[in-house]
């Protein structure tokens, strides 16, 4: 007899085992994603950057929002910023992984270090998501905990 949870991956492998098929694992979970992500009210984005061992700066993405089950975050990805390190390139950079997932109407939160080029007041990241999405709260990464 299976117990609940290999009922669960068993479902999950068969539900998708089609999709497996015709793309990536990691778009099968973009997809998951996307559709969560539609059924949401709210959702935040936390980004920050940080340079790999070879010296290449990237950018780490994760989405929060609630869903039936509770709040989620989920890890979207790494980016390379290496080229891109401004405010203009950085929230351009976000704005479009955010359209990637088609949400910008329902972006209430953002989340990023302290450095002047994500928090900064007049020309940073949160200020310019801010000028695009209104509802966009800025909250410091460091004073963002979730026990």
């Amino acid at each position: 007899m299976f117990l609940n949870s290999e009922l669960c991956v068993l479902w999950s492998l068969e539900r998708y085992s089609e999709r497996f098929d015709e793309k990536s694992i990691a778009q099968v979970i973009r997809d998951e994603i996307k559709s969560e992500i539609n059924f949401a009210k709210f959702v935040s984005v936390i980004a920050d950057e940080t340079s790999d061992i070879s010296h290449r700066e990237q950018m780490s993405v994760i989405f929060r929002y609630l869903t039936k089950t509770g709040i989620e975050e989920r890890f979207v990805g790494f980016f390379d910023v290496t080229l891109e390190r401004g405010a203009d390139q950085l929230w351009q950079s976000i704005l479009e992984i955010i359209d990637q997932f088609n949400y910008k109407e329902k972006l209430v939160g953002q989340s990023y270090d302290g450095a002047a080029v994500m928090s900064g007041a007049q020309g940073g990241v949160q200020t310019k998501i801010k000028l695009q999405c209104p509802m966009a709260v800025f909250i410091l990464a460091s004073c963002y905990l979730d026990l």
